[in-house]
């Protein structure tokens, strides 16, 4: 009778502490209060669906999931704790993270295959035509880190830019990405935002985040000459903003909000409401209007 005692305690134990996260998150800040069930999210080329990361708080099973809006359809793909998935172009290929190493894998999960075993890779982006991807190898004190580039085979794994992170692509050979920024005493200080072409020229420091606002910068997305993103303040409290194209900063949501993806069809953004008690995927245009819950 003890045991089974002891069994219910840690199952009330584990959803308490699932539902309200006071640990360390993906930026690597101690965070506030939140709730976090579904997040980074990914759009297919078309729109039409995305993936997204479901957490166990429910006790359904973690992994990535499939949301098709036209049939409204939420399917599991992969089990297990994965991170960072997004859909290749032609709709027939995910990639993903598992424990740190970058993966690909059929739609339906079939023939999975690790294309880079070493570091810890994240937030990999396809090229707009199914070849190369980028991702990020986040690693402390490793010289192999920084923004890479690698073959959709796995071969010709390729270090673009040193101590920065979240890579997008904005044209078939230019990316833009957050670095960051130190201050004079060597400590972080917050993130620039850097646009280059693929062999590094073309250079152009689009602008610097930094400030009680933007301590620790993520999720970094491009739409029609507009840059949407993340920031975590020094509260550790997270929240959706757009640079727009007069260099003006623009706070997207009242609410904690997490992992935004932009549509580069309609630019529809999808995000986590991190406020506690919801944890789950909602959308929003681009200039923060029409908020809507998506998963439930």
């Amino acid at each position: 009778m003890k045991i089974i005692f002891v069994l219910i305690l840690l199952c009330c134990m584990f959803i308490a502490n699932s539902c309200k996260d006071s640990s360390t998150d993906s930026s690597g800040n101690q965070t506030a209060d939140f709730t976090q069930i579904d997040y980074e999210a990914s759009f297919s080329v078309n729109g039409n669906s995305i993936l997204y990361i479901h957490s166990d708080i429910d006790f359904e099973l973690t992994g990535i999931k499939l949301k098709d809006f036209q049939t409204g359809t939420d399917s599991l793909l992969i089990g297990g704790s994965a991170r960072t998935p997004e859909l290749s172009p032609d709709l027939r290929y995910i990639i993903y993270s598992i424990s740190n190493l970058l993966y690909k894998a059929k739609l339906n999960g079939d023939s999975q295959q690790v294309l880079r075993g070493s570091g810890i890779n994240l937030y990999p982006k396809w090229d707009f035509t199914g070849n190369r991807i980028l991702f990020a190898d986040v690693e402390r004190n490793s010289s192999d880190a920084g923004i890479r580039i690698i073959n959709s085979d796995g071969s010709g794994s390729l270090l673009l830019e040193s101590n920065a992170s979240f890579p997008y692509w904005i044209s078939d050979d230019r990316i833009v990405f957050f670095k960051i920024v130190y201050d004079n005493f060597g400590n972080e200080s917050g993130d620039s935002i850097i646009a280059q072409n693929i062999d590094g020229s073309g250079r152009n420091l689009i602008h610097i985040l930094q400030g009680e606002s933007h301590v620790k910068n993520s999720f970094l997305n491009h739409y029609n000459g507009e840059f949407i993103f993340c920031s975590t303040d020094s509260r550790g409290y997270s929240y959706i903003y757009k640079l727009n194209t007069s260099g003006n900063i623009i706070k997207l949501t009242e609410t904690q909000g997490w992992s935004p993806a932009v549509s580069k069809t309609d630019g529809r953004i999808i995000y986590t409401n991190r406020n506690t008690g919801n944890g789950r995927l909602w959308e929003m245009d681009i200039n923060g209007n029409g908020k809507n819950q998506i998963t439930f």
